[in-house]
């Protein structure tokens, strides 16, 4: 992670949390996205100021539903999406896990569309400038980009705008393949690429995706790819 980009995710998190802030649960004992009701524990931990709110409570949040009425009401989203964002900034790994990414997959849907009224126009710029800055920063520099792809793709952005911030090296973009190949589990010898993503199923746009980043390589180097990924 370059120190600017940290510098300019801290920026756009920053400002996430003044935009965000007229956003305020007072009934922390009811909020709806943890299984059932916040334990003892997690109950003092949401309690306390967002910004302080430790990463364990964030790790056994679960919000596995697309409308608001459960698993994380629209004002308990909005609420919390400084504090994530700032959590995935230090924790990318975690998308692997289906109960923080099911806030991205489900409470965030397509939330980046023009069409959608989950957010306002500024909530959308912040949250489109912020994943705008972590896909270029990973997707030119880490071996593993897969389930933030997916978790891009859920929130709307479009494969266009992510195949504009995908500009790495030959070498990384082969390590990028050959871990996309087994992820996606591709078994097709040639493009097209039809495949599935692990928690996202939006499979046209993910489809239209790795298309377009298996096209930056020679039918060679595709088997090459599909030979070293299943190795």
């Amino acid at each position: 992670m370059t120190k600017l980009s940290n510098e300019i995710l801290k920026e756009i998190t920053d400002k996430a949390y003044k935009v965000f802030s007229k956003y305020r649960i007072d009934d922390f004992e009811n909020v709806t996205f943890y299984d059932f009701s916040p334990s003892e524990e997690e109950l003092k931990d949401i309690s306390k100021p967002l910004r302080k709110i430790p990463d364990k409570a964030i790790e056994s949040m679960e919000f596995f539903s697309e409308d608001f009425e459960s698993w994380g009401t629209k004002l308990e989203v909005k609420f919390l999406i400084p504090r994530l964002l700032e959590y995935l900034t230090n924790h990318i790994e975690e998308l692997e896990d289906p109960g923080f990414f099911s806030f991205f997959n489900y409470k965030l849907k397509d939330s980046l569309l023009d069409t959608s009224v989950v957010l306002n126009i500024e909530e959308k710029s912040i949250v489109r400038d912020y994943f705008l800055t972590l896909l270029t920063m990973h997707m030119n520099q880490r071996d593993d980009v897969c389930m933030l792809l997916e978790c891009s793709l859920a929130i709307g952005i479009t494969p266009a705008k992510i195949m504009e911030k995908w500009q790495p090296q030959e070498k990384q973009l082969i390590k990028q393949l050959i871990i996309a190949y087994k992820h996606f589990e591709i078994n097709a010898l040639a493009l097209p690429i039809t495949s599935k993503g692990l928690y996202y199923d939006g499979s046209n746009n993910l489809n239209e995706l790795l298309n377009s980043i298996f096209g930056k390589i020679s039918e060679k180097q595709f088997t090459e790819v599909g030979n070293l990924a299943y190795k």
